[in-house]
């Protein structure tokens, strides 16, 4: 039982970086999107 409780938790932990990972790469493009059209207006 606690093994299986850990194992739930690395993997929400693992799931939880590749989200953050995605937010960040939105982020990352939505500035450049920014930066990009403040640059050319």
């Amino acid at each position: 039982y606690l093994i299986n409780k850990l194992k739930d938790e690395k993997i929400e932990k693992e799931e939880l970086k590749k989200i953050q990972q995605q937010q960040q790469q939105c982020k990352d493009y939505t500035l450049m999107l920014l930066l990009l059209y403040c640059y050319y207006s």
